[in-house]
């Protein structure tokens, strides 16, 4: 069944259930005048570029005849600045000429690639793409067999130089899920979907190995226009739905930082901790302001397509397969979780600019509307037993090297703390406890077990679900030593 086949069975179904906030929603995200609006987004952004030019037009004279003939065109209708190497190409160079810098393609290099350009409505680097036959906003697929012309040369050269890693070409199977991934978003959220993949003009597939494994999707703002998945999850359209629309989103907000004034420097500007990530042993789950304006900007939109996509049909299971199927996407509760978190965060912050503070203050009071019954401010006890979680079924799968005698003693100390906690709460005589049924010389070989019992108990004694006697209690606190220790000493532990 071609995915035009698919979408017409699926809306053949009488469409997705009334949900009169998820549409209104959808429709603030996809037609906000400042942070919706993907036409005035990239207009705005096309201008940005055009400005770069003619700042690098007296050292490239390239630089010089393209802005000439663009100058004397319509900006709105030009698709070469949607081009993720005229971009590198003209961003690199303005870099270099204006501020000095020395990061990125060489300025001879960017010169040629500007040389090279002889149709400014078109997009050179997906000359060799494979263009998706569901999609009404004109995104490609990158090949790996593309020609190694000056533009797919250095193409790879950005991708390698950003992830040191190289690309691949999918099969028939894998591009067939990115075909049903697209129809699905237009089941689901067909204004939102259109807003943000026209945001994204090339997608790249990797092999989960090397610099690539451990990474479900990517992108990045030093290389924008295109989003990067993983091959190996290319398996359930449901998923790739939600990392389509995840990246494209990310897409979005990079086009909007072109041009407007989302963030500014602020010397020593703390950074986030994003609760729910592990740290691992280079504090990995700090994140700066941009990164987590990116994250919270589209966790509050996932938690809608989360939202529409629970309460969808039958019909687009039949058609689609199970969403519950392996890889799953996220569910509403996580998303408005790390969301609401983020969003706290994020407030008052002084590396935010005027447009970033604005952002912010837009994605709350539609995150309120989302969500009438949010954590209590300043809540994280759900947060890190989400990671706490995580962590076990990752240990499940690969505990250390040389046994687990590390394990044994890590579950006792997790076990004796947990009873702590519950010994901190109000009424503790009568609340839940923690008991196993393993010998103590056996709980790292139940690694994984004990953790979900302890994970499932205190998520049990969280009367509101979020905290466990209010986040300024000694519970909490003990609960944020555990979980915070337990990650760092298991992520020093030599893995198998």
């Amino acid at each position: 069944m071609n995915p035009g086949d698919r979408a017409g069975k699926a809306a053949g179904t009488g469409g997705l259930p009334a949900d009169p906030i998820a549409r209104d929603l959808e429709k603030a995200f996809a037609s906000d005048p400042g942070f919706g609006d993907s036409g005035y987004i990239r207009d705005r952004l096309r201008h940005s570029y055009l400005r770069r030019l003619e700042r690098i037009s007296a050292t490239i004279p390239a630089a010089a005849r393209l802005h000439r003939e663009l100058a004397g065109t319509d900006i709105e209708k030009c698709d070469l600045f949607d081009d993720p190497v005229v971009r590198c190409a003209i961003q690199h160079a303005f870099s270099r000429i204006v501020n000095g810098s020395a990061r990125g393609l060489p300025l001879e290099h960017c010169a040629a690639l500007l040389e090279s350009i002889r149709d400014t409505g078109a997009r050179p680097t997906r000359k060799g793409a494979q263009p998706l036959r569901a999609a009404d906003f004109g995104g490609a697929v990158w090949r790996e067999d593309a020609p190694d012309d000056a533009f797919g040369h250095a193409f790879r050269l950005l991708v390698r130089s950003e992830y040191e890693g190289s690309l691949c070409t999918p099969g028939e199977a894998e591009t067939a899920v990115l075909e049903d991934a697209v129809c699905l978003l237009g089941e689901l959220l067909p204004s939102l979907a259109r807003s943000a993949l026209s945001h994204t003009h090339l997608i790249a597939v990797f092999p989960p190995e090397g610099a690539w494994k451990g990474k479900a999707s990517s992108s990045q703002f030093q290389l924008s226009g295109v989003i990067f998945l993983n091959r190996a999850k290319l398996r359930n359209p449901w998923w790739t739905a939600e990392h389509l629309l995840h990246e494209s989103l990310h897409q979005k907000l990079y086009d909007i930082r072109r041009g407007h004034a989302l963030l500014r420097p602020a010397a020593g500007a703390a950074k986030i901790r994003s609760l729910w990530n592990t740290p691992g042993t280079g504090e990995h789950n700090l994140w700066n302001t941009d990164r987590a304006l990116a994250a919270f900007h589209v966790y509050v939109q996932i938690a809608l397509l989360a939202r529409v996509a629970e309460r969808s049909p039958a019909a687009l299971d039949r058609t689609y397969g199970p969403r519950t199927a392996a890889p799953r996407m996220i569910d509403t509760g996580r998303a408005l979780a790390r969301a609401h978190y983020l969003g706290e965060q994020l407030q008052d912050r002084q590396d935010l600019g005027p447009a970033g503070t604005v952002m912010v203050e837009w994605l709350l009071a539609l995150l309120d509307e989302m969500d009438p019954a949010p954590p209590p401010p300043g809540s994280f006890v759900h947060l890190l037993l989400d990671r706490y979680r995580k962590e076990a079924r990752l240990t499940g799968r690969a505990g250390p090297a040389g046994g687990t005698g590390h394990l044994t003693a890590l579950a006792i100390e997790e076990l004796d703390v947990a009873r702590h906690i519950l010994a901190a709460l109000p009424g503790a005589h009568d609340g839940p406890s923690i008991q196993v049924r393993w010998p103590a010389g056996e709980l790292g070989g139940h690694f994984r077990e004990v953790r979900e019992h302890i994970a499932g108990t205190l998520s049990d004694a969280c009367a509101d679900g979020f905290t466990l006697a209010g986040p300024s209690s000694r519970a909490d606190g003990l609960a944020r030593m555990m979980i915070e220790r337990s990650s760092r000493r298991l992520g020093a532990l030599p893995s198998r």
